[in-house]
């Protein structure tokens, strides 16, 4: 696995793996991997980024904060998920002397747009999804080892396990607002 040292960003080893071959070579072009990264210990704050493509960002551990352009400031705790769109500008990172462990997952392809027409929604909010079990970290080096492989089909199995590893936090996220929707609803009426 390519490790490198980039001490502005960690001071640990940060993993990026970019996609290995032409994407036309890929059978399932409808979703991409463009690149995925693990930067542990994330102690770099971005301000006024801009992105080109779709790209789904999990934080397992540490803390920090979000915005999208000018919209409110959003806490970003381990458990969260996070997205970036072309055509926005975001602020992000952990606090000054924090860090955050972060997974991040860049994408294309015409497949988003379906999760945004029906699953994936509000996404300039900050999800809670919980944290990582052995499960979710199984899948997640699953997806880093079939892009490094170099063979299409590893490949795109990987971008199916991210489309899957992503409806699972969304299915997550929205069980935890209604969890909470009715907590709020249970203390009401106790009162």
């Amino acid at each position: 696995m390519p490790r490198f040292m980039d001490d502005t960003i960690s001071p640990y080893p940060l993993r990026i793996i970019t996609l290995p071959i032409d994407a036309s070579k890929l059978k399932i072009q409808s979703l991409r991997i463009l690149y995925v990264g693990h930067l542990p210990g994330r102690i770099l704050y971005r301000s006024h980024a801009k992105f080109e493509s779709f790209a789904a960002v999990y934080i397992s551990g540490g803390s920090g904060t979000f915005r999208v352009d000018d919209g409110p400031v959003q806490r970003v705790e381990g458990g969260s998920l996070f997205f970036f769109l072309p055509n926005h500008v975001y602020h992000y990172g952990p606090e000054p002397g924090g860090y955050w462990d972060e997974y991040y997952f860049t994408l294309e392809g015409s497949r988003i747009k379906e999760w945004q027409n029906s699953w994936l929604t509000e996404l300039d909010q900050v999800k809670q999804v919980g944290y990582e079990d052995a499960a979710q970290h199984n899948r997640i080096e699953r997806i880093f080892v079939g892009l490094e492989s170099g063979i299409p089909a590893n490949i795109d199995r990987a971008a199916l396990l991210v489309e899957s590893l992503l409806f699972e936090f969304i299915q997550r996220a929205e069980a935890t607002m209604e969890s909470t929707k009715k907590q709020q609803f249970i203390n009401l009426i106790d009162e």
